[in-house]
């Protein structure tokens, strides 16, 4: 999860510095940062709920009792 972080930072940097070279608008940094978000954000769940139970096991966990 740290590494994941770290990488989305050095991408985000990377980004960040070739929108400000190259002269980009500041809608433009906007897209980006909240697209970026968006993503660490849906790979941040995805990685938490992975571990979680199926829906499955809890409908089958529910009707053991």
């Amino acid at each position: 999860m740290i590494l994941m972080t770290i990488l989305f930072v050095a991408i985000g940097t990377y980004e960040f510095h070739y929108m400000y070279k190259r002269g980009r608008k500041k809608r433009t940094y906007w897209i980006v940062a909240l697209s970026m978000l968006a993503a660490y954000l849906l790979d941040m769940s995805v990685y938490t709920i992975r571990d979680l139970p199926g829906f499955n096991q809890a409908i089958s966990f529910f009707f053991k009792f």
